[in-house]
């Protein structure tokens, strides 16, 4: 009865562990685990690596410091330093603002529709007109490209005729 009764726990704590190590367990199933490590002195291989986990994480967990932030800010800076990052972050910033006003563009936007030859068209109508005959040329051209293909398909039709026969 005692070995069914320890093969019973066993596969209760192996259970336990596969959830632990799902990231599903419990805090309650946590302690069931840490008990079970603590009061067995005969553990597997693989309980001993878990023990030796549960151990360092117990240790990691005790280690406390009596330091605050503000304690390590100010041991990192001394005041001299910490005034001139301050008064170097103030001019910085005025530096930029100034930039800003100095670089500003005061022009009065225009709505630029298209450039020809490196020159901005701010007319509408010419725009649409320069477009119209940009695109007319290029079908021009597209059509007298077309029609050198229809030779090309004849001659490719005859090919195909020659090779059925």
């Amino acid at each position: 009865m005692a070995i069914k009764n320890k093969h019973m726990k066993q596969k209760e704590i192996d259970n336990l562990i596969e959830k632990y190590m799902n990231g599903v367990s419990s805090g309650a199933d946590e302690k069931k685990i840490k008990q079970y490590l603590s009061e067995n002195s005969e553990l597997s291989e693989e309980h001993q690596a878990l023990k030796m986990m549960f151990d360092y994480y117990e240790a990691e967990q005790s280690i406390s410091t009596e330091l605050s932030i503000d304690d390590i800010v100010k041991s990192k800076y001394s005041v001299g330093k910490r005034l001139i990052v301050k008064i170097l972050s103030v001019a910085a910033a005025v530096l930029l603002f100034v930039m800003l006003l100095l670089f500003q563009d005061n022009k009065p936007d225009k709505q630029i529709y298209a450039y020809i030859n490196g020159k901005a068209i701010t007319n509408k109508e010419i725009a649409v007109a320069e477009t119209k005959k940009a695109l007319l040329a290029v079908s021009n051209n597209f059509n007298v490209g077309s029609k050198n293909m229809l030779y090309l398909k004849k001659i490719d039709e005859v090919q195909s005729l020659i090779r059925n026969e």
